[in-house]
């Protein structure tokens, strides 16, 4: 009886959360989509579906007001930015 030949492949490495972030998006799942709002800087908007264009923009926050502003806003069901745009317009006008 003669033995079976086997061929050695490599592993074929998939990510499994890669192919679902593939599928979210090449379905153009995304709410948003970025414009380059100036070719001579990297600043970029986003615009959203209910027509609202945005600023992209990073902030610094300590550790544990970071924790305590996610967890505020998951109990309030309100994106952060949201709850930071308000913050932050009410506190402009009381500049």
């Amino acid at each position: 009886m003669a033995k079976p030949t086997w061929a050695m492949q490599p592993p074929k490495l998939v990510d499994p959360h890669q192919s679902a972030a593939n599928a979210f998006v090449s379905a153009g799942a995304g709410a948003e989509t970025l414009k380059r709002s100036d070719a001579q800087t990297s600043k970029a908007t986003v615009q959203r579906k209910d027509g609202r264009e945005l600023r992209r923009m990073t902030i610094y926050l300590p550790a544990d007001l970071a924790g305590r502003l996610r967890v505020c806003c998951a109990g309030r069901d309100v994106d952060v930015s949201e709850f930071v745009a308000e913050a932050v317009a009410a506190r402009l006008g009381e500049l």
